[in-house]
Formats: C-alpha cells, sequence, structure tokens
C-alpha cells in the first residue's frame, strides 16, 4: 500500500514537472493555481460510481479528489489523483488513480428461473487505474474514462446456501469488488468570478 501510495506521488510530480514547460509563464496567461470542482460521477465499478466528489485541480495539471457513491457493492467512499497531460488543450488524456472502500451489502438473496441462492457481499478496500478524456467546457469538466479495479482487503463474494446457477454466480462475482471500470464525471467549477 505504501508503495502504491509513493508510486502516486512520484508519478504525479513527474507529470507536473513534464507538463509544466507547455504552459504559458506569461502573466496574463497563467492558469489560476487551484480550482475547486463539484462533481457528478456515474460509473461501472468506478471509486463513486452513482455520487459526488470534490476535486481541486492545480495548475489545470493534477486534479485531487475525494468523493461518495453508491453501486452494487454498497456505499462507497473514496479518494484519488488524476493528471491531465496536455492541461491547455481543451481535449487532454487523463490517467488516473484511486483508493476507495465498499460498504458491502451483507447477506443477499439472489434468484434466477426456480434457482436462489444466499450470498455475503463482504465490505471491502480497493484500488482502481483507469485512462480517459476530459473536455473542458468554459471551466468545467466533462470527463469519461475506462479501466480496472482491483480489491486488495475482501470484495469477492461468498456463497452460503441454497441452489445456485451459472446467471446466479455471475451476478454474484458483478457485485463483488474488482474488474472492469467505467466512469462518467461532470464537474462544476466553484467560485467563479
Amino acid at each position: 500500500m505504501t508503495r502504491f501510495l509513493s508510486f502516486l506521488l512520484v508519478f504525479a510530480c513527474v507529470m507536473d514537472t513534464a507538463t509544466a514547460t507547455s504552459i504559458s509563464t506569461t502573466r496574463d496567461s497563467m492558469p489560476t493555481p487551484v480550482k475547486t470542482r463539484i462533481g457528478f460521477d456515474l460509473g461501472w465499478e468506478s471509486p463513486y460510481s452513482a455520487g459526488m466528489q470534490l476535486s481541486m485541480t492545480i495548475k489545470e495539471v493534477i486534479d485531487l479528489n475525494a468523493g461518495v457513491g453508491l453501486g452494487l457493492s454498497g456505499f462507497k467512499a473514496g479518494m484519488g489523483v488524476r493528471v491531465y497531460p496536455m492541461p491547455q488543450n481543451n481535449w487532454s488524456p487523463m490517467v488516473g488513480a484511486y483508493l476507495f472502500a465498499t460498504s458491502g451489502l451483507g447477506e443477499v438473496t439472489l434468484t434466477s428461473n426456480n434457482d436462489e441462492a444466499l450470498y455475503r457481499i463482504p465490505s471491502a478496500r480497493a484500488y482502481a487505474i483507469q485512462l480517459g478524456l476530459r473536455a473542458k467546457v468554459d471551466d468545467d469538466y466533462f470527463i469519461i474514462c475506462a479501466g480496472h479495479s482491483w480489491a486488495y482487503k475482501g470484495g469477492n463474494s461468498v456463497y452460503l446456501d441454497g441452489s445456485t446457477s451459472d446467471t446466479i454466480e455471475k451476478l454474484a462475482d458483478i457485485m463483488g469488488v474488482g474488474g472492469f471500470s467505467f466512469n462518467l464525471s461532470y464537474l462544476i467549477r466553484l467560485g467563479r468570478g
């Protein structure tokens, strides 16, 4: 875990240094150093799923964010960092790394046709890596990204009882944490003026 956080910090510093030369240094064209945005998210297996986030963008290059949401694995809360290597453009690629936790759902009865099984969807701790595209509209951001998440504690659904089928097993696996992630975010700048 410490290695992962160290990697994120080094990566963010390298990306900031690499993109610093692309930002104009004249006084009139310098971007505001820190901009705060509130965001609305809709995603699949993403850190905030259907939820909200608060982000602080530093020099339009690094975006530190924290959010909450609700997903198939329960309530989610997390934090992350996004890097935009082309901050001066209206369109920029995006790389994001996140840590998040889920509450789990406890015991859940899943039914398909005549089969019914009891599963436990446990709480989990996970991390995610996403790649995407950021579009800047005025001073707001629209972000679309995809990636993968991995549970490092908990996360897998646990079969408890009942008659199960392939369909129920797949559904239980989907409700656990880990796998393909997709996210749409709209971030609105606060404090314009």
